[in-house]
């Protein structure tokens, strides 16, 4: 009777396994096709905004269950969303993927330098620093990503007015850049040491920037005005005509024309001053500021030259 009920219960078993072993295949499956899925969708979101398909990339972040993403999707998806303008968006995927622990120290710099940029482009100028200060601190020196993390700093700094520290900063991130972001430093650093009043070390960082510079036009300008300012006045002329040559269309102004006339004045050229004045009183309205203080420039010299021929000729 007992060997009888055992036996019962054995086929029991055996029947009930071979009832459910189907079911549990196909769910053990069904689970890994949407572990497969969920991998796949991650993949894409990294492939779509490669692309540069923010919006597909960032469609196809959505799908996936959260529980489910991987942190290079939610990185991608942060990016997808600052290049479509979300940045409060943006921001919220780069806490998420800092708050996990799939990064390592360069990924980890780069999410942290990127959410500064978001906020120095907010106007959110503290903040800004504080991420570009926690995106140097992470990267073993020297490093690119250190090098930009410094000038981001750096450029914080100088909006808030901390020039000494500025300087600082933009030294730093020149002795780390590369020839692309070594130009901004150098700008940065002629700029704040303008502000400082460090004449001739902004002139040195201004005339270290090599013509295809995208800063080359700026740093031309400044160095004119510099020299304009004390009155070294061969070299602004240089300088503007230098503006001119190779940079054409950012020197059209009224205050190159201004300029111009001082440095005809101060050479005692009364035919380029009256050129000079002629071609800026017909480019620029009347009101334009520095069209009046150049025709005031050329007014005085034209009549000092005047009452001296005069005086010459009695």
């Amino acid at each position: 009777m007992k060997g009888s009920f055992l036996r019962d219960i054995a086929c029991w078993f055996v029947g009930t396994a071979r009832a459910i072993m189907p079911v549990i295949s196909i769910l053990v499956v069904a689970g890994l096709n949407r572990e497969d899925a969920c991998a796949q969708h991650a993949i894409e979101v990294q492939r779509l905004h490669a692309d540069g398909k923010y919006l597909e990339s960032l469609q196809e972040y959505d799908r996936i269950p959260k529980r489910r993403v991987t942190v290079d999707a939610v990185v991608a998806a942060g990016k997808s969303a600052w290049a479509l303008g979300l940045p409060t968006r943006a921001l919220q995927e780069f806490d998420s993927a800092l708050r996990g622990r799939g990064l390592d120290s360069l990924q980890r710099a780069e999410v942290l330098l990127s959410e500064g940029i978001i906020h120095f482009q907010e106007g959110e100028l503290e903040v800004a620093l504080h991420y570009a200060e926690r995106a140097a601190e992470v990267v073993p020196r020297p490093h690119l990503l250190r090098a930009r993390a410094l000038l981001l700093g750096a450029e914080s700094l100088t909006r808030l007015g901390r020039n000494a520290e500025a300087e600082s900063r933009y030294g730093q991130s020149l002795e780390e850049s590369t020839a692309e972001d070594r130009h901004n430093a150098l700008f940065g650093l002629g700029t704040v040491r303008l502000l400082l009043g460090k004449t001739k070390e902004a002139r040195e960082a201004f005339e270290a920037i090599p013509t295809e510079s995208e800063h080359a036009a700026h740093a031309v300008r400044h160095l004119a005005e510099l020299e304009l300012r004390e009155r070294n006045v061969k070299r602004a002329y240089q300088w503007l005509m230098k503006g001119q040559r190779e940079h054409a269309t950012f020197f059209l102004d009224s205050w190159v024309q201004y300029a111009l006339v001082r440095c005809a004045v101060a050479q005692n050229d009364l035919n380029l001053v009256q050129d000079l004045r002629r071609v800026a009183n017909e480019r620029f309205p009347p009101s334009d500021g520095w069209v009046t203080l150049l025709n005031a420039e050329a007014e005085s010299f034209i009549w000092s030259q005047t009452s001296e021929k005069n005086r010459g000729g009695g």
